[in-house]
Protein backbone atom coordinates (compact mmCIF):
# COMPACT_ATOMS: atom_id res chain seq x y z
CA UNK A 1 0.00 0.00 0.00
CA UNK A 2 2.78 2.43 0.89
CA UNK A 3 4.63 1.62 -2.32
CA UNK A 4 1.47 2.12 -4.39
CA UNK A 5 0.69 5.45 -2.76
CA UNK A 6 4.23 6.70 -3.27
CA UNK A 7 4.12 5.73 -6.96
CA UNK A 8 0.81 7.53 -7.46
CA UNK A 9 1.97 10.59 -5.52
CA UNK A 10 5.20 10.81 -7.55
CA UNK A 11 3.30 10.61 -10.81
CA UNK A 12 0.80 13.27 -9.72
CA UNK A 13 3.51 15.72 -8.70
CA UNK A 14 5.45 15.29 -11.93
CA UNK A 15 2.48 15.50 -14.29
CA UNK A 16 0.74 18.40 -12.64
CA UNK A 17 3.92 20.44 -12.60
CA UNK A 18 3.82 20.25 -16.41
CA UNK A 19 0.15 21.26 -16.47
CA UNK A 20 0.81 24.12 -14.09
CA UNK A 21 3.44 25.47 -16.51
CA UNK A 22 0.69 25.68 -19.13
CA UNK A 23 -1.84 27.31 -16.79
CA UNK A 24 0.77 29.50 -15.11
CA UNK A 25 -1.54 30.79 -12.39
CA UNK A 26 -1.88 27.60 -10.31
CA UNK A 27 -0.91 23.97 -9.85
CA UNK A 28 -3.03 20.96 -8.97
CA UNK A 29 -2.84 17.91 -6.73
CA UNK A 30 -4.72 14.66 -7.27
CA UNK A 31 -5.27 13.27 -3.78
CA UNK A 32 -5.71 9.56 -3.12
CA UNK A 33 -5.74 10.08 0.65
CA UNK A 34 -8.78 12.04 1.84
CA UNK A 35 -9.37 13.17 5.41
CA UNK A 36 -12.64 13.19 7.28
CA UNK A 37 -12.71 16.96 7.61
CA UNK A 38 -12.74 17.18 3.77
CA UNK A 39 -15.97 15.20 3.44
CA UNK A 40 -18.29 18.22 3.85
CA UNK A 41 -16.73 19.95 0.82
CA UNK A 42 -16.96 16.71 -1.15
CA UNK A 43 -20.67 16.57 -0.28
CA UNK A 44 -21.19 20.25 -1.14
CA UNK A 45 -19.70 19.80 -4.62
CA UNK A 46 -21.89 16.72 -5.18
CA UNK A 47 -24.95 18.72 -4.13
CA UNK A 48 -24.01 21.52 -6.52
CA UNK A 49 -23.31 19.19 -9.45
CA UNK A 50 -26.16 16.70 -9.11
CA UNK A 51 -28.92 18.71 -7.47
CA UNK A 52 -28.91 16.81 -4.19
CA UNK A 53 -30.54 18.60 -1.27
CA UNK A 54 -27.57 20.01 0.63
CA UNK A 55 -28.78 18.59 3.95
CA UNK A 56 -29.14 15.11 2.40
CA UNK A 57 -25.78 15.34 0.66
CA UNK A 58 -24.03 16.23 3.91
CA UNK A 59 -25.41 13.10 5.53
CA UNK A 60 -25.46 10.69 2.61
CA UNK A 61 -23.03 10.25 -0.31
CA UNK A 62 -19.72 10.99 1.42
CA UNK A 63 -20.40 8.57 4.26
CA UNK A 64 -21.73 5.82 1.98
CA UNK A 65 -18.83 6.16 -0.44
CA UNK A 66 -16.20 6.07 2.29
CA UNK A 67 -12.84 7.79 2.55
CA UNK A 68 -10.95 4.91 0.94
CA UNK A 69 -12.97 5.27 -2.28
CA UNK A 70 -12.91 9.08 -2.41
CA UNK A 71 -10.55 11.15 -4.58
CA UNK A 72 -10.06 14.93 -4.58
CA UNK A 73 -8.45 17.40 -6.95
CA UNK A 74 -6.98 20.44 -5.19
CA UNK A 75 -5.95 23.73 -6.73
CA UNK A 76 -2.83 25.26 -5.18
CA UNK A 77 -2.32 29.03 -5.25
CA UNK A 78 0.65 30.06 -3.16
CA UNK A 79 0.18 28.47 0.26
CA UNK A 80 -3.58 28.04 -0.19
CA UNK A 81 -5.28 24.87 -1.40
CA UNK A 82 -8.93 24.46 -2.36
CA UNK A 83 -10.90 21.43 -3.54
CA UNK A 84 -12.03 21.91 -7.14
CA UNK A 85 -12.86 18.33 -8.18
CA UNK A 86 -14.11 15.05 -6.76
CA UNK A 87 -14.66 11.48 -7.84
CA UNK A 88 -15.19 8.05 -6.30
CA UNK A 89 -13.74 4.67 -7.31
CA UNK A 90 -15.53 1.42 -6.45
CA UNK A 91 -13.84 -1.95 -6.98
CA UNK A 92 -16.37 -4.43 -8.38
CA UNK A 93 -16.69 -7.03 -11.13
CA UNK A 94 -18.63 -7.13 -14.38
CA UNK A 95 -19.80 -10.20 -16.31
CA UNK A 96 -18.83 -10.72 -19.96
CA UNK A 97 -19.91 -14.01 -21.56
CA UNK A 98 -20.13 -15.74 -18.18
CA UNK A 99 -16.70 -14.67 -17.00
CA UNK A 100 -16.22 -12.10 -14.26
CA UNK A 101 -13.90 -9.18 -15.07
CA UNK A 102 -12.52 -6.97 -12.26
CA UNK A 103 -13.76 -3.47 -12.82
CA UNK A 104 -13.50 0.05 -11.37
CA UNK A 105 -16.86 1.76 -11.14
CA UNK A 106 -16.53 5.55 -11.18
CA UNK A 107 -19.07 8.01 -9.81
CA UNK A 108 -19.45 11.36 -8.03
CA UNK A 109 -17.30 13.08 -10.67
CA UNK A 110 -17.64 16.82 -10.11
CA UNK A 111 -15.79 20.02 -10.94
CA UNK A 112 -16.46 23.14 -8.92
CA UNK A 113 -18.47 25.71 -10.89
CA UNK A 114 -15.69 28.32 -10.80
CA UNK A 115 -13.10 25.81 -12.11
CA UNK A 116 -14.96 24.65 -15.23
CA UNK A 117 -13.85 25.23 -18.82
CA UNK A 118 -10.18 24.91 -17.81
CA UNK A 119 -9.70 21.19 -18.62
CA UNK A 120 -9.75 20.44 -14.90
CA UNK A 121 -12.14 17.51 -15.38
CA UNK A 122 -10.13 15.97 -18.20
CA UNK A 123 -6.90 16.19 -16.22
CA UNK A 124 -8.51 14.71 -13.12
CA UNK A 125 -9.88 11.76 -15.14
CA UNK A 126 -6.50 11.23 -16.81
CA UNK A 127 -4.80 10.91 -13.43
CA UNK A 128 -7.53 8.65 -12.17
CA UNK A 129 -6.91 6.33 -15.13
CA UNK A 130 -3.21 6.39 -14.31
CA UNK A 131 -4.11 5.24 -10.80
CA UNK A 132 -6.44 2.50 -12.08
CA UNK A 133 -3.73 1.18 -14.39
CA UNK A 134 -1.26 1.11 -11.49
CA UNK A 135 -3.83 -0.84 -9.47
CA UNK A 136 -4.20 -3.39 -12.31
CA UNK A 137 -7.89 -2.82 -13.10
CA UNK A 138 -8.64 -4.29 -16.56
CA UNK A 139 -11.66 -2.03 -17.23
CA UNK A 140 -13.66 0.86 -15.80
CA UNK A 141 -17.35 1.79 -16.20
CA UNK A 142 -19.52 4.82 -15.47
CA UNK A 143 -22.76 6.60 -16.31
CA UNK A 144 -21.54 9.80 -18.05
CA UNK A 145 -23.24 13.12 -17.38
CA UNK A 146 -21.02 14.69 -20.07
CA UNK A 147 -20.20 11.97 -22.66
CA UNK A 148 -17.83 14.16 -24.68
CA UNK A 149 -15.60 14.65 -21.64
CA UNK A 150 -15.32 10.93 -20.93
CA UNK A 151 -14.80 10.04 -24.59
CA UNK A 152 -11.87 12.46 -24.66
CA UNK A 153 -10.02 10.17 -22.19
CA UNK A 154 -10.95 6.86 -23.85
CA UNK A 155 -14.35 5.89 -22.45
CA UNK A 156 -16.87 4.79 -25.07
CA UNK A 157 -20.56 3.96 -25.30
CA UNK A 158 -21.31 0.26 -24.74
CA UNK A 159 -24.97 0.19 -23.73
CA UNK A 160 -27.88 1.73 -21.87
CA UNK A 161 -29.72 1.37 -18.60
CA UNK A 162 -33.17 0.15 -19.66
CA UNK A 163 -36.22 0.85 -17.50
CA UNK A 164 -39.21 -1.47 -17.78
CA UNK A 165 -42.60 -0.08 -16.74
CA UNK A 166 -45.57 -2.41 -16.27
CA UNK A 167 -49.18 -1.49 -15.54
CA UNK A 168 -50.21 -3.89 -12.78
CA UNK A 169 -53.61 -4.36 -14.45
CA UNK A 170 -51.80 -5.87 -17.46
CA UNK A 171 -50.38 -8.82 -15.53
CA UNK A 172 -52.28 -11.87 -16.92
CA UNK A 173 -52.94 -13.82 -13.72
CA UNK A 174 -54.84 -16.51 -15.66
CA UNK A 175 -51.60 -17.37 -17.52
CA UNK A 176 -49.28 -17.40 -14.50
CA UNK A 177 -50.07 -20.65 -12.71
CA UNK A 178 -47.05 -22.02 -10.84
CA UNK A 179 -46.12 -24.69 -8.34
CA UNK A 180 -46.06 -23.76 -4.68
CA UNK A 181 -43.78 -20.89 -3.72
CA UNK A 182 -43.47 -19.09 -0.38
CA UNK A 183 -42.76 -15.36 -0.32
CA UNK A 184 -41.56 -13.97 3.00
CA UNK A 185 -39.83 -10.77 4.20
CA UNK A 186 -36.07 -10.55 3.73
CA UNK A 187 -33.90 -11.01 6.83
CA UNK A 188 -30.46 -9.42 6.50
CA UNK A 189 -28.53 -11.78 8.79
CA UNK A 190 -30.32 -14.91 7.63
CA UNK A 191 -30.67 -14.30 3.89
CA UNK A 192 -27.93 -11.96 2.64
CA UNK A 193 -25.32 -14.57 1.76
CA UNK A 194 -27.87 -16.60 -0.18
CA UNK A 195 -29.20 -13.70 -2.23
CA UNK A 196 -25.60 -12.73 -3.09
CA UNK A 197 -25.17 -16.23 -4.54
CA UNK A 198 -28.45 -15.98 -6.46
CA UNK A 199 -27.55 -12.51 -7.75
CA UNK A 200 -24.29 -13.83 -9.21
CA UNK A 201 -26.04 -16.75 -10.93
CA UNK A 202 -28.59 -14.32 -12.36
CA UNK A 203 -26.08 -11.63 -13.37
CA UNK A 204 -23.75 -13.90 -15.35
CA UNK A 205 -26.51 -14.45 -17.92
CA UNK A 206 -26.25 -10.84 -19.09
CA UNK A 207 -23.28 -8.94 -20.51
CA UNK A 208 -22.27 -6.11 -18.23
CA UNK A 209 -24.21 -7.02 -15.11
CA UNK A 210 -22.30 -6.43 -11.90
CA UNK A 211 -21.20 -8.46 -8.94
CA UNK A 212 -22.36 -6.10 -6.23
CA UNK A 213 -20.06 -4.74 -3.55
CA UNK A 214 -21.32 -3.59 -0.15
CA UNK A 215 -21.89 -0.05 -1.41
CA UNK A 216 -24.23 -1.33 -4.15
CA UNK A 217 -26.05 -3.68 -1.77
CA UNK A 218 -26.64 -0.74 0.55
CA UNK A 219 -28.19 1.14 -2.37
CA UNK A 220 -30.50 -1.82 -3.01
CA UNK A 221 -31.72 -1.81 0.60
CA UNK A 222 -31.89 1.99 1.08
CA UNK A 223 -32.77 4.61 -1.55
CA UNK A 224 -32.36 8.32 -0.76
CA UNK A 225 -32.76 7.55 2.92
CA UNK A 226 -35.85 5.36 2.36
CA UNK A 227 -35.62 1.71 3.41
CA UNK A 228 -36.69 -0.70 0.67
CA UNK A 229 -39.12 -3.56 1.26
CA UNK A 230 -37.29 -6.83 0.66
CA UNK A 231 -38.71 -10.32 0.05
CA UNK A 232 -37.28 -13.73 -0.73
CA UNK A 233 -39.00 -16.53 -2.64
CA UNK A 234 -38.62 -20.11 -1.36
CA UNK A 235 -39.27 -23.25 -3.40
CA UNK A 236 -40.90 -26.49 -2.22
CA UNK A 237 -37.69 -27.58 -0.49
CA UNK A 238 -37.50 -24.33 1.48
CA UNK A 239 -34.50 -23.04 -0.50
CA UNK A 240 -34.36 -19.43 -1.66
CA UNK A 241 -34.89 -19.34 -5.41
CA UNK A 242 -35.30 -15.60 -5.94
CA UNK A 243 -35.69 -12.22 -4.27
CA UNK A 244 -36.84 -8.66 -4.88
CA UNK A 245 -36.62 -5.24 -3.21
CA UNK A 246 -38.77 -2.21 -3.92
CA UNK A 247 -39.80 1.19 -2.60
CA UNK A 248 -43.19 2.88 -2.87
CA UNK A 249 -42.97 6.15 -4.79
CA UNK A 250 -45.65 8.79 -5.14
CA UNK A 251 -46.40 9.79 -8.73
CA UNK A 252 -47.72 13.34 -9.13
CA UNK A 253 -50.55 14.53 -6.89
CA UNK A 254 -53.07 12.53 -4.94
CA UNK A 255 -52.91 8.79 -4.23
CA UNK A 256 -51.01 7.59 -7.27
CA UNK A 257 -48.08 5.32 -6.41
CA UNK A 258 -45.59 3.07 -8.20
CA UNK A 259 -43.47 0.19 -6.99
CA UNK A 260 -39.85 1.00 -7.94
CA UNK A 261 -37.80 -2.21 -7.84
CA UNK A 262 -34.23 -1.67 -6.61
CA UNK A 263 -33.12 -5.23 -7.39
CA UNK A 264 -34.54 -8.66 -8.15
CA UNK A 265 -33.42 -12.04 -9.42
CA UNK A 266 -35.07 -15.37 -10.14
CA UNK A 267 -33.58 -18.79 -10.87
CA UNK A 268 -36.73 -20.54 -12.12
CA UNK A 269 -39.86 -19.91 -14.16
CA UNK A 270 -42.15 -20.68 -11.21
CA UNK A 271 -40.33 -18.12 -9.05
CA UNK A 272 -40.57 -15.52 -11.82
CA UNK A 273 -44.32 -16.13 -12.04
CA UNK A 274 -44.63 -15.91 -8.25
CA UNK A 275 -42.92 -12.50 -8.24
CA UNK A 276 -45.26 -11.23 -10.96
CA UNK A 277 -48.29 -12.46 -9.04
CA UNK A 278 -47.01 -10.67 -5.92
CA UNK A 279 -46.79 -7.43 -7.91
CA UNK A 280 -50.31 -7.95 -9.26
CA UNK A 281 -51.62 -8.37 -5.70
CA UNK A 282 -50.51 -4.82 -4.92
CA UNK A 283 -52.95 -3.22 -7.40
CA UNK A 284 -55.02 -1.70 -4.61
CA UNK A 285 -52.13 0.59 -3.59
CA UNK A 286 -49.98 1.00 -6.75
CA UNK A 287 -50.67 1.44 -10.44
CA UNK A 288 -47.32 0.39 -11.95
CA UNK A 289 -44.12 -1.48 -11.18
CA UNK A 290 -40.79 -0.31 -12.63
CA UNK A 291 -37.39 -1.98 -12.76
CA UNK A 292 -34.08 -1.84 -14.63
CA UNK A 293 -32.70 -4.71 -16.64
CA UNK A 294 -31.86 -6.22 -19.99
CA UNK A 295 -34.03 -5.98 -23.11
CA UNK A 296 -34.35 -9.76 -22.76
CA UNK A 297 -35.48 -9.71 -19.13
CA UNK A 298 -37.64 -12.83 -18.51
CA UNK A 299 -40.69 -10.72 -17.67
CA UNK A 300 -40.78 -9.48 -21.28
CA UNK A 301 -41.47 -13.06 -22.46
CA UNK A 302 -44.32 -13.61 -20.00
CA UNK A 303 -46.20 -10.36 -20.40
CA UNK A 304 -48.37 -9.15 -23.28
CA UNK A 305 -47.37 -5.48 -22.99
CA UNK A 306 -44.97 -3.13 -21.20
CA UNK A 307 -43.08 0.07 -21.83
CA UNK A 308 -39.31 0.33 -22.21
CA UNK A 309 -37.21 3.46 -21.92
CA UNK A 310 -33.53 4.30 -21.44
CA UNK A 311 -32.42 7.03 -19.06
CA UNK A 312 -28.62 6.67 -18.91
CA UNK A 313 -25.95 5.56 -21.33
CA UNK A 314 -23.18 3.34 -20.03
CA UNK A 315 -19.55 3.99 -20.99
CA UNK A 316 -16.64 1.57 -20.61
CA UNK A 317 -12.91 2.20 -20.64
CA UNK A 318 -10.28 -0.47 -21.30
CA UNK A 319 -7.62 0.37 -18.71
CA UNK A 320 -5.23 -2.50 -19.41
CA UNK A 321 -5.52 -4.02 -22.88
CA UNK A 322 -3.83 -7.34 -22.13
CA UNK A 323 -5.60 -8.09 -18.86
CA UNK A 324 -9.00 -6.90 -20.15
CA UNK A 325 -8.91 -9.13 -23.23
CA UNK A 326 -7.63 -12.07 -21.17
CA UNK A 327 -10.28 -11.74 -18.46
CA UNK A 328 -13.54 -11.66 -20.44
CA UNK A 329 -15.31 -14.68 -21.88
CA UNK A 330 -15.65 -15.54 -25.57
CA UNK A 331 -17.95 -17.79 -27.59
CA UNK A 332 -17.04 -21.45 -27.05
CA UNK A 333 -15.89 -23.88 -29.75
CA UNK A 334 -13.67 -21.25 -31.34
CA UNK A 335 -9.95 -21.40 -32.02
CA UNK A 336 -8.51 -18.32 -33.71
CA UNK A 337 -6.18 -15.33 -33.40
CA UNK A 338 -6.44 -11.58 -33.85
CA UNK A 339 -3.42 -9.35 -34.48
CA UNK A 340 -4.28 -5.96 -32.98
CA UNK A 341 -2.61 -2.57 -32.88
CA UNK A 342 -4.01 -0.23 -30.24
CA UNK A 343 -3.56 3.52 -29.82
CA UNK A 344 -4.20 5.06 -26.38
CA UNK A 345 -3.58 8.80 -25.99
CA UNK A 346 -3.85 8.72 -22.17
CA UNK A 347 -2.18 5.45 -21.10
CA UNK A 348 0.89 4.85 -23.30
CA UNK A 349 1.35 1.35 -21.82
CA UNK A 350 -1.61 0.28 -23.96
CA UNK A 351 0.01 1.43 -27.20
CA UNK A 352 1.42 -1.21 -29.52
CA UNK A 353 0.70 -4.60 -31.04
CA UNK A 354 -1.04 -7.50 -29.30
CA UNK A 355 -2.02 -11.01 -30.33
CA UNK A 356 -5.34 -12.24 -28.91
CA UNK A 357 -5.60 -16.03 -29.06
CA UNK A 358 -9.07 -17.46 -28.35
CA UNK A 359 -9.72 -21.14 -27.66
CA UNK A 360 -12.81 -22.74 -26.08
CA UNK A 361 -14.16 -19.50 -24.67
CA UNK A 362 -10.89 -18.30 -23.11
CA UNK A 363 -8.60 -15.54 -24.38
CA UNK A 364 -4.84 -15.23 -24.02
CA UNK A 365 -2.90 -12.08 -24.94
CA UNK A 366 0.76 -11.72 -25.88
CA UNK A 367 2.70 -8.68 -27.03
CA UNK A 368 3.78 -8.42 -30.65
CA UNK A 369 2.26 -9.72 -33.85
CA UNK A 370 1.59 -8.01 -37.17
CA UNK A 371 -0.98 -5.54 -35.82
CA UNK A 372 -2.99 -5.45 -39.04
CA UNK A 373 -6.28 -4.72 -37.19
CA UNK A 374 -5.80 -1.16 -35.97
CA UNK A 375 -8.05 0.81 -33.62
CA UNK A 376 -7.99 3.34 -30.81
CA UNK A 377 -8.78 2.46 -27.20
CA UNK A 378 -12.37 3.75 -27.44
CA UNK A 379 -13.13 1.52 -30.42
CA UNK A 380 -11.78 -1.45 -28.51
CA UNK A 381 -14.15 -0.58 -25.65
CA UNK A 382 -17.24 -0.61 -27.86
CA UNK A 383 -16.18 -3.97 -29.36
CA UNK A 384 -15.45 -5.31 -25.88
CA UNK A 385 -18.98 -4.43 -24.80
CA UNK A 386 -20.54 -5.92 -27.97
CA UNK A 387 -22.19 -2.58 -28.73
CA UNK A 388 -21.09 -1.68 -32.27
CA UNK A 389 -20.47 -4.29 -34.93
CA UNK A 390 -17.11 -4.47 -36.71
CA UNK A 391 -18.81 -3.58 -40.00
CA UNK A 392 -20.37 -0.47 -38.45
CA UNK A 393 -16.99 0.55 -37.07
CA UNK A 394 -15.37 0.02 -40.48
CA UNK A 395 -18.01 2.17 -42.15
CA UNK A 396 -17.27 4.98 -39.68
CA UNK A 397 -13.48 4.63 -40.14
CA UNK A 398 -13.07 3.54 -36.52
CA UNK A 399 -11.29 0.36 -37.67
CA UNK A 400 -8.38 0.05 -40.08
CA UNK A 401 -7.62 -3.41 -41.43
CA UNK A 402 -4.37 -3.79 -43.34
CA UNK A 403 -4.01 -7.29 -44.72
CA UNK A 404 -0.89 -9.12 -45.84
CA UNK A 405 0.54 -12.61 -46.37
CA UNK A 406 -2.53 -13.92 -48.17
CA UNK A 407 -5.06 -12.77 -45.57
CA UNK A 408 -8.06 -10.65 -46.57
CA UNK A 409 -10.13 -8.00 -44.87
CA UNK A 410 -13.35 -10.04 -44.95
CA UNK A 411 -11.72 -12.83 -42.94
CA UNK A 412 -10.61 -10.36 -40.25
CA UNK A 413 -14.07 -8.77 -40.06
CA UNK A 414 -15.67 -12.20 -39.72
CA UNK A 415 -13.25 -13.11 -36.93
CA UNK A 416 -13.99 -9.86 -35.12
CA UNK A 417 -17.73 -10.52 -35.41
CA UNK A 418 -17.35 -14.03 -34.01
CA UNK A 419 -14.96 -13.14 -31.18
CA UNK A 420 -16.97 -10.17 -29.93
CA UNK A 421 -20.41 -11.69 -30.48
CA UNK A 422 -22.96 -11.32 -27.73
CA UNK A 423 -25.64 -9.03 -26.32
CA UNK A 424 -24.74 -5.42 -25.62
CA UNK A 425 -24.11 -4.30 -22.06
CA UNK A 426 -27.00 -3.58 -19.70
CA UNK A 427 -27.16 -2.87 -15.97
CA UNK A 428 -29.88 -3.46 -13.42
CA UNK A 429 -28.49 -0.84 -11.00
Amino acid sequence: TTLFRSRVSLFVCLCFSVESDLMMESSFEYCTEVHEDEQPEFSRLCAQAFGYPVDYSAQGPAKRIGLANTRLLKECRGDKKSIVGTLAIFPMSQWFLRRKVPCAGVSAVTVAAHARNRKVGKNMLSFMLRELHTRDFPISILFPSAPALYRSVGYELVGYRIQHALDLKDIPLDRLSYTSRTIRPFNLEQDQSEIVRIEDLWAQQYNGHLTKNEYLWNRVRTVWGTEAYGYVVENNEGNIDGFFFYIIKREGQGFSFTMDVTDMASLSLDTTKAILCFFASQRSMASHVKWYGSHSHPFTLLLPEMKLSSDFSLHLRVVNVASALSARGYPPFMNTQLHLEIHDAVLPENNGCFVLSVADGVGKVTNGGSGHVKMDIGTLATLYGCFATPRDLLSMSRLDIQVCNGANAEEEVTKLEAIFAGPSVTLSE
